[in-house]
């Protein structure tokens, strides 16, 4: 039988966040992210994370574990701040998409983020996540 061993480095923050949640250590701190679920917290925080490291075409599932959870606590360390961070993280997705033609759409503008609640997650409700993101698409 295999023996385990301990993680190198800092725990991310979204496993901090996770662990007291699970396990109720801390007491309420953080009304945006306790109003959700585990998994809409981390699912849109895997989305935003995995897009900004890894481009608007990311494929996700073919990550290594260590970029997934690079990228799952960088997109959790913007989405805990709420809308006003995950918006500026959506400005900043949309203002290096590849899209030149005027007429281009949300799917090339947003990408895998567009793609992910406009046609995967409507299984399992994403939180307030694809609200944001209808919000700045009307915006912009």
């Amino acid at each position: 039988m295999a023996e385990g061993r301990d993680a190198e480095g800092a725990m991310p923050e979204y496993l901090k966040w996770l662990q007291d949640r699970v396990h109720f250590d801390q007491p309420c701190t953080n009304y945006w992210l306790d109003g959700q679920t585990i998994e809409q917290v981390l699912a849109a925080s895997e989305m935003l994370g995995a897009i900004l490291e890894h481009g608007h075409q990311v494929a996700i599932r073919k990550l290594s574990p260590s970029q997934t959870e690079e990228a799952t606590n960088i997109g959790f360390l913007i989405y805990r701040e709420g809308t006003n961070a995950i918006e500026e993280a959506m400005d900043i997705i949309r203002q290096t998409s590849p899209a030149t033609a005027v007429q281009a759409g949300p799917l090339t503008y947003y990408g895998k983020l567009f793609d992910w609640l406009d046609r995967w997650s409507n299984a399992i409700d994403p939180g307030p996540i694809r609200d944001i993101l209808r919000d700045h698409i009307v915006k912009h």
